[in-house]
């Protein structure tokens, strides 16, 4: 019987994707529903961090005071806090601002049914709102509107818009998620698809 050997270091099943801010590394998921409200927001990020210092960005959608989107994120702003906020259409006025401790390690964050759930607990009950966010695309691990605030992070899951992106896809610059919707793995690293398949797609 013949043997048919393979190199694919990430064979394995479970996979995470490391993001490195030295290279501008993030996750951007397409598409989405128009969140009119603070009750649509609908997104869930899982993973390990090691921020250090300097502003990172967890999670954005949005762009602030354009007369067409509003904005949600959440950054990295000291060694043990994020602040979450969000502005509605041509608003320069924040709402909704929370200081979510985050530490270095593993973490879990959802935002649903107005509800801020930090490592499983409930950590925070928004006020209801106007946001109406209608960009495109959302991003995990840096502003969706500026290439800045890079996260150093790996990240196992994320969820957004109802869809599970599992990010178990072996190889590729694009992952799946459980709806079919496609997300993409994001460097300024040189020849970029060898670099996604060798440094960020990780084995759990």
């Amino acid at each position: 019987m013949r043997r048919i050997l393979t190199n694919n270091k990430n064979k394995g099943k479970e996979r995470k994707r490391v993001l490195t801010p030295a290279n501008s590394d993030y996750l951007t998921v397409s598409g989405g529903s128009t969140w009119v409200n603070a009750s649509d927001i609908d997104f869930e990020i899982e993973g390990v961090c090691t921020f250090g210092s300097g502003n990172q960005c967890i999670f954005c959608r949005g762009t602030n005071n354009v007369g067409s989107t509003g904005l949600i994120y959440i950054t990295r702003t000291t060694a043990t806090t994020s602040t979450l906020a969000m502005w509605d259409i041509n608003s320069t006025n924040q709402q909704n601002v929370f200081t979510i401790p985050i530490l270095d390690g593993a973490f879990s964050l959802k935002v649903k049914n107005l509800e801020v759930i930090v490592n499983g607990g409930l950590f925070a009950t928004m006020t209801e709102q106007a946001v109406n966010i209608s960009q495109d695309n959302a991003t995990f691990g840096r502003l969706s509107y500026a290439n800045l605030w890079h996260l150093n992070a790996s990240i196992n899951t994320v969820k957004y818009d109802n869809e599970t992106f599992s990010l178990n896809e072996g190889n590729g610059v694009n992952f799946k998620g459980s709806l079919g919707t496609i997300g993409s793995c994001n460097t300024s690293a040189s020849n970029p698809e060898n670099y996604i398949n060798q440094v960020m797609i990780k084995r759990i």
